[in-house]
């Protein structure tokens, strides 16, 4: 049977000692060491039983003993040491056979590595390269952009300072309009106030005029608005057929005489009585007094 693994010699074999003459000077250099050293190794290692009666004895004693010494002999067999040796061997071609492949194994994936790092690198290169054109462009766009963008800020700014002077006119223009509405509703009062007045007076002045029309032959006619005509009838006896027109504007609430057929003397100073008093039956007695007084003389 062939063992796995060589097994270890139970004893070192050992040499004959050499051992130079006795009247020689190295002997006597060595003499201490060969005494004290060899023979307590070559006693205690021997396969023998030690003798310890030999530590009692002197050098020149043992010296004799050591030369004397002979290595002991090992019978081996030399088919199971060529075995022995094969075996070792086929399992070292083995190992290292292993160790190859291994090796390969990790050189072909350390050059994977390496080619797959190489690609990363190139396509790193190639992507840095677009980056920074990429960057260049961005950075030219960039330019333009903060070039709109002081544009920008000084419409905006020339927008703002209009912005500020229409408001002040807007709030100078709803002063102004708060203004007219007040003054609008102190004008709308005025007129309410005046028409009612008219309404008031138009309504006294037509039983005044039935009554002046059946005594004084008086005939009131409106021919447009806000304008009224009187014509005066059967002045004197003698020429009932005589006649005066009057012709008064009443469109901006004040009365004032338009057309008169006869030239009276003391028509304006009447007109000023009439719009003091607003009396019109008044107003129309004393034209017919004056226009009768002008007439008798």
């Amino acid at each position: 049977m062939i063992p796995s693994s060589p097994l270890p010699f139970l004893a070192t074999p050992r040499r004959k000692a050499f051992s130079p003459g006795t009247n020689s000077d190295i002997l006597k250099t060595i003499r201490p060491f060969t005494a004290s050293k060899i023979r307590k190794s070559l006693l205690f290692s021997s396969n023998v039983g030690t003798d310890h009666s030999l530590l009692s004895k002197n050098e020149n004693e043992i010296i004799p003993e050591i030369e004397e010494y002979q290595t002991p002999q090992h019978s081996v067999n030399s088919d199971y040491i060529k075995d022995l040796t094969a075996n070792f061997l086929k399992q070292f071609d083995e190992a290292l056979r292993e160790w190859q492949d291994l090796s390969l194994q990790k050189k072909q994936k350390n050059e994977k590595l390496i080619d797959d790092l190489l690609n990363r690198e190139n396509v790193l290169y190639s992507n840095l390269s677009s980056i920074k054109g990429k960057g260049d462009g961005i950075s030219k766009k960039l330019e333009i952009e903060r070039a709109q963008n002081m544009d920008l800020e000084n419409l905006i700014n020339s927008i703002q300072a209009s912005n500020k002077e229409l408001s002040l006119k807007a709030h100078k223009l709803r002063m102004k309009k708060d203004q007219l509405y007040k003054d609008l509703h102190i004008k709308n009062n005025e007129l309410n106030a005046k028409k009612k007045m008219f309404s008031d007076m138009q309504s006294i002045c037509q039983t005044e005029v039935r009554v002046l029309e059946k005594l004084m032959g008086l005939e009131i006619i409106s021919e447009k608005e806000n304008e009224l005509t009187f014509i005066f009838t059967r002045l004197t006896k003698k020429n009932p057929n005589t006649s005066i027109k009057i012709k008064i504007d009443l469109s901006m609430f004040f009365y004032k005489v338009t057309y008169c057929s006869m030239v009276i003397k003391s028509l304006d100073e009447l007109v000023e009585q009439l719009n003091e008093s607003r009396d019109v039956g008044t107003f129309l007695k004393n034209v017919r007094y004056e226009a009768l007084k002008q007439l008798s003389e």
